[in-house]
């Protein structure tokens, strides 16, 4: 579970924007039971800065939507694979 955690965090954070880590946040959403990432929060991707995944959800390969957290009053903008 723990090196799970590790990979997303180097996929999201470390890694160099471009091609491959488009594609390693693709093959991690796919592979993921939970497959969405909360952006645009605390220690979470911003939107505006994140090229990749402003570009992917350019093309339409993810989608934006919020969910709703513990109570009313947190809601999540989210970023996940299509239907």
């Amino acid at each position: 579970m723990i090196h799970q955690i590790m990979n997303r965090s180097e996929i999201l954070h470390f890694m160099q924007p471009g091609v491959k880590r488009r594609e390693a946040i693709l093959k991690m959403l796919a592979s993921e039971p939970n497959n969405y990432i909360v952006v645009n929060r605390k220690y979470c991707p911003l939107l505006k800065f994140d090229r990749d995944l402003r570009y992917l959800l350019k093309k339409g390969k993810l989608v934006r939507s919020t969910v709703s957290g513990a109570g009313f009053r947190n809601t999540y903008t989210i970023v996940k694979l299509p239907l």
